[in-house]
């Protein structure tokens, strides 16, 4: 299960992104320096790409403007060796529920996702005691038994367990060659004596000593969150309040990030904001360094996995006129095979008018209430959905129901005369239409009530259903045919080629895709492509913010082009 573009894939992604000729001269200026045209065919440097943009393009004086920085790209296929530890609570909390035989179930589907001609796995099993129930191997039959025996017991020894991973994982089976790896479940405290839990620290400090890259599982709302999220490498490694429903999701989005290259091992960007625009202080997400005689913004990051990442901060003009958001953008960056290489980001300009021109721009604006539509709201139900994007915040399937009736009552539902028509179509790991175009607004309700859940993320079956309704003679001829796309996570079986075939399915037909990344897990270069352009992707990071963004996009999608353009990323 490996996340990656391939080199063509990622050429035709910006192809599509910047137009053939734009994406053409920009791949050939992200090879290393020393390298001639014959390096297009080389192997062993990683390609990345850089966007940039500034939204809304034409504001009034006073008003803000969001900048948003991406790079994208990805690294040749190599072989990436790695040493994984499954440490597995079995303590007897974990029979509730039947959350030991759903771990059971999720860390066997783990074993039988990982190419273990590349990857070992081991066992840890731990309640008040610890057992090493299986050394590092590739035997998939001796990892499905060892799995299968873990049995309950009492208490949740959370010191040793994490001392007994680290052990296995830098033990003797251990290759030097490959990334140790532990990935550590429980549902609850730590409940004994011996040692204490201040232990823990130590312990801690030498997991990171010895480089190992460490993800938690917090399984229930009992599980320790502040100590989980001590133990991982990284936050992005902690997924907290998970239910028994999710666990098989959850580790094979691990197993997917353990196979996955690393794009960057360091790059460090830096944004020179200009004199005629007041940079708005704390508005960079995720956080930068701001010096502010020299007005500049500074990023650095290091193990950045592919896709990519994401940065966006807020400016306000201090001046009319078409101006450059940025004097310069650049980053310099060491890819994830040891290339090092810079990037020049773009130069995107914003429209600032005064009051004297407000008559003209709203006369040049098209008028949502006038536009009517055909829309699919397509939302992914995968048990990923169950789990919220932060600790205490909405499940992500609530936040989904929420905003799809939020967006609901913006449009004019009904019988007759100019109206909208709506349907709600959901997929996991199949695709089905939960209320059809035309339904009335009771009945749309009705739907979001009851959502279903299942395993897997088959886009592509959401985009091919989505098409049959909009092509089918329930469409209204003056209406515009609209898919809005929401996921939490990546194409099941890795299937990128598929996906991006299916939505080529619906462009072709007439029809405008948008898609919403909600949460860190998405992919957000294979959704901008899978919408055709980077101004109908939107990245939602927070569920509780999901409402808001649908209700705005009600008031953008019937006027697209950039005329009610107010930024790609949410907040």
């Amino acid at each position: 299960m490996r996340q990656y573009f391939s080199r063509p894939l990622l050429f035709g992604l910006l192809g599509m992104a910047l137009g053939s000729s734009v994406a053409v001269a920009l791949y050939a200026g992200l090879l290393p320096r020393s390298a001639s045209s014959v390096a297009l065919a080389q192997s062993d440097i990683c390609s990345a790409a850089p966007f940039k943009s500034a939204a809304p393009a034409q504001i009034r004086l006073g008003e803000q403007v969001t900048v948003t920085l991406r790079v994208a790209g990805t690294c040749p296929t190599r072989e990436q060796q790695a040493d994984v530890v499954l440490a597995i609570d079995r303590s007897s909390s974990m029979g509730q529920d039947d959350k030991l035989a759903d771990a059971k179930a999720a860390a066997t589907a783990f074993v039988d996702e990982m190419d273990t001609s590349l990857v070992q796995v081991g066992i840890v099993a731990f309640d008040d005691s610890v057992d090493d129930v299986l050394d590092l191997s590739t035997d998939k039959d001796a990892l499905r038994q060892a799995i299968a025996s873990i049995q309950l017991d009492r208490g949740t020894n959370l010191v040793d367990s994490l001392e007994a991973a680290r052990r296995m994982v830098t033990g003797s089976s251990a290759r030097p060659e490959a990334s140790p790896v532990i990935v550590f479940m429980t549902d609850g405290n730590h409940s004994g004596f011996r040692p204490p839990i201040s232990e823990l620290d130590a312990v801690i400090a030498a997991v990171r000593a010895a480089g190992i890259d460490t993800y938690a599982i917090g399984l229930g709302d009992d599980a320790d969150d502040t100590v989980l999220r001590r133990i991982v490498s990284a936050p992005a490694n902690y997924y907290g309040d998970i239910n028994g429903g999710q666990l098989a999701d959850i580790y094979l989005q691990i197993a997917g990030r353990i196979e996955a290259g690393v794009l960057f091992e360091t790059i460090t960007i830096e944004d020179e904001v200009p004199a005629n625009m007041r940079y708005l202080v704390g508005s960079a997400e995720p956080a930068a360094a701001w010096d502010a005689g020299r007005r500049l913004l500074t990023w650095t990051f290091s193990q950045v996995p592919e896709p990519g990442l994401t940065m966006s901060y807020q400016l306000e003009p201090l001046a009319t006129g078409a101006h450059p958001t940025n004097v310069r953008a650049g980053a310099d960056y060491r890819d994830g095979l040891g290339n090092d290489d810079t990037l020049r980001f773009p130069v995107p300009k914003v429209l600032v008018t005064g009051p004297i021109y407000l008559p003209v721009l709203l006369h040049e604006r098209c008028d949502p209430k006038t536009e009517t539509l055909d829309v699919v709201l397509l939302l992914d139900l995968s048990t990923s959905m169950d789990g919220p994007t932060r600790a205490g915040g909405l499940s992500k399937r609530d936040a989904a129901s929420q905003a799809a009736g939020a967006f609901s009552d913006q449009l004019r539902l009904g019988r007759s005369g100019d109206r909208d028509q709506l349907a709600i179509l959901s997929f996991h790991n199949e695709a089905s239409v939960l209320s059809p175009l035309g339904s009335s607004r009771a009945d749309v309700r009705a739907a979001l009530a009851t959502l279903p859940r299942g395993a897997g993320t088959r886009i592509d079956l959401g985009l091919d259903l989505a098409r049959d309704v909009l092509t089918s003679p329930a469409r209204l001829p003056r209406n515009r045919p609209v898919i809005l796309l929401l996921t939490d996570g990546r194409p099941s079986f890795d299937d990128e080629a598929g996906t991006l075939a299916a939505a080529s399915r619906v462009r072709s037909a007439g029809i405008a895709l948008y898609a919403i990344g909600l949460g860190a897990d998405v992919n957000p270069a294979l959704l901008e492509a899978l919408a055709g352009s980077p101004d109908r992707y939107f990245a939602a990071p927070e569920a509780d913010a999901l409402a808001a963004l649908y209700r705005r996009l009600a008031q953008l999608i019937p006027c697209p082009g950039g005329r009610h353009d107010w930024g790609q990323r949410w907040p």
